[in-house]
């Protein structure tokens, strides 16, 4: 367990992230940047020390250190969502049918298995995302939409 006093220390895994760990990152970076944005202080590092935090109080306790956590959310978690959510945009955009939520979402899934040749694996994240009003204003890389 890393306590927070030592959340800059550098935590050595090799232990692969777990869904709950996944979801419990998604629901920490939308804790922190619901009560962060009300702050004066903008600073990008005292931003993720929250998210930190949070992790870790709704973890009770992690064996991820706060770089890990900041890398998992930059280097995996937001380009994946990030892509998909483009992917799901555009699925919704061109349906003529009125399809159900649950065909859309299939049919980005498929869509996304196409476009990038390996399926998305971060559901449960991107539930919790898609909707939170930080994440809508979040820009999308150009590299995302490659095939436009």
């Amino acid at each position: 367990m890393t306590s927070s006093s030592n959340r800059n220390a550098a935590v050595k895994t090799t232990l692969p992230w777990t869904t709950a760990e996944e979801i419990t990152l998604c629901t920490a970076w939308c804790n922190a940047m619901d009560t962060y944005v009300t702050r004066d202080t903008h600073s990008r590092k005292g931003f993720w020390e929250e998210v930190f935090a949070n992790f870790e109080k709704d973890m009770g306790g992690t064996i991820r250190g706060y770089d890990a956590i900041v890398s998992k959310w930059e280097n995996s978690i937001l380009s994946k969502v990030v892509a998909f959510s483009v992917v799901y945009d555009g699925v919704q955009r061109m349906d003529e049918n009125w399809s159900s939520d649950l065909v859309l979402f299939q049919n980005a899934l498929a869509e996304y298995q196409t476009r990038y040749g390996h399926p998305f694996t971060m559901e449960a994240c991107w539930r919790i995302l898609k909707n939170h009003p930080a994440w809508t204003t979040i820009e999308v890389p150009t590299y995302q939409d490659r095939n436009n």
